[in-house]
């Protein structure tokens, strides 16, 4: 019975600093568009390239560019996170999107580079 209270309380207070939490702007939603084809470009880059074909520099290359994403990630939590009359963050979130594809077309190129020609 505790746990129930708990569990509810818990539900009330995450409700409640959702509720101030601050949405994506129109802006910064059209710049993130295409977000979700290249983390499911990136995710299969990452499951599919074989490690141990590269070399080491490309291997420390691949992860360090697995990591690509994160500060878009991070920052899209940060804003969600944010009051209402937290600014438009529509070119920040471009320039880091930029990052991001640049990491997974990277990414492709270390796939590329394990397979063997047929």
């Amino acid at each position: 019975m505790k746990i129930a209270f708990i569990l509810l309380g818990l539900f009330f207070v995450f409700m409640t600093l959702r509720v101030n939490a601050r949405e994506l702007t129109r802006d910064e939603s059209l710049s993130l568009i295409p977000w979700n084809n290249t983390q499911k470009v990136k995710t299969f880059m990452e499951e599919e390239t074989d490690i141990r074909a590269l070399s080491f520099i490309d291997r420390l290359a691949f992860g360090a560019l697995r990591g690509s994403c994160l500060p878009l990630t991070e920052h899209i939590k940060k804003i969600d996170g944010e009051a209402n009359d937290y600014p438009d963050q529509s070119k920040n979130l471009f320039q880091l999107y930029a990052l991001c594809s640049e990491g997974t077309m990277n990414l492709t190129r270390l796939y590329i580079k394990t397979k063997k020609p047929e």
